[in-house]
């Protein structure tokens, strides 16, 4: 209950994102907490070995979804698709999905190294696909970010 204008309003808090690292966010969404399982991701129905694959259209991406995991458990294929055979208590919010409102946490992959590969990574494809200049462009936009002054 919170007064607006000296009146009692009753007020909803609604999730809005969840800011997880990766075993948070399968705690979250109750999906396989291995990144070997076939479906590892939390958030759509890509295989393992599709993960990488930067060729993928929008049409081929199968978003995880309250109405879609719930069939996977009626029809017997949790397993496969790696999810817990369970109804998932976030599922009762028909305001939030879940699997999207669970974000990566930026500052544990920036601890464990990960921004660092994904650097890396993203230089290797820029250079395949658009050469030096890519490159070049890419280091001249992240030379345009000023430095953090922690005081």
């Amino acid at each position: 209950m919170l007064h607006i204008n000296k009146q009692p309003t009753w007020i909803y808090i609604r999730i809005a994102m969840i800011i997880s690292d990766l075993l948070e966010a399968a705690n979250y969404c109750l999906t396989s907490k291995s990144a070997n399982a076939k479906y590892p991701c939390h958030k759509c129905l890509i295989s393992n070995e599709d993960l990488a694959n930067i060729n993928l259209t929008n049409n081929q991406i199968i978003y995880r979804t309250h109405e879609n995991m719930k069939v996977v458990i009626e029809s017997g294929t949790s397993n496969f698709y790696s999810i817990v055979n369970l109804q998932n208590s976030f599922w009762k919010m028909s305001d939030i999905n879940i699997y999207t409102a669970s974000v990566p946490d930026r500052l544990y992959h920036l601890d464990i190294g990960l921004f660092y590969y994904q650097l890396k990574y993203s230089r290797m494809l820029l250079k395949e696909l658009g050469g030096n200049n890519a490159i070049n462009k890419m280091d001249h936009r992240f030379g345009t970010i000023p430095p953090i002054q922690w005081s």
